[in-house]
Parts: structure tokens; C-alpha cells; sequence
């Protein structure tokens, strides 16, 4: 089911370029996709669009502006910055 649910989420808001998959992050049971995307309205509009299972699928959103793309690096660099220190 998770598959299916990104298929068609790439396939929604990605197709036409609309919006662009710009990180993944994977941790304490959860799966985070970062989309840039020239509407946020639109790429709402797409989501409620979708073909949907019997049991809505479990999503939250968050909207944050990011113009100049920073946020994919600045999770990037945090991570390798956190990795370089000694673990207690």
C-alpha cells in the first residue's frame, strides 16, 4: 500500500513538473518527502485529486517557504555535521 501511495503521489504533482520530490527522509517510523512546488494551494488541490484506498492514507503537511532551495542541504548538512561528532 505504501508503494501504491507514493506511485501515485509522484505521478499527481511531479508529471508535469508542478512540483519537484526534493528529499526523502526515513526515521522513527515515518517517512518525510520534501516537495518544492510552485503552489502550494495547487499541490493541496492534487493531493485531494488523487485516487484514494478505502482508509484515507496517513499524511500530514507542512508548508514552509524555501525559495532558494536551502532546506534539502541544510538537512543534508546537519546530518553529516551530527555524524562527525563523538556519540555519547
Amino acid at each position: 500500500e505504501q508503494q501504491v501511495f507514493e506511485d501515485r503521489l509522484v505521478e499527481a504533482v511531479e508529471s508535469d513538473h508542478h512540483s519537484v520530490m526534493s528529499l526523502v527522509m526515513l526515521g522513527k517510523n515515518q517517512k518525510e518527502f520534501v516537495f518544492h512546488t510552485s503552489s502550494p494551494q495547487e499541490f493541496i488541490q492534487r493531493l485531494n485529486d488523487m485516487p484514494q484506498e478505502d482508509d484515507p492514507y496517513p499524511i500530514k503537511i507542512h508548508h514552509n517557504p524555501d525559495s532558494s532551495w536551502d532546506y534539502p542541504d541544510d538537512v543534508i548538512a546537519d546530518i553529516i555535521s551530527n555524524k562527525s561528532e563523538p556519540q555519547r
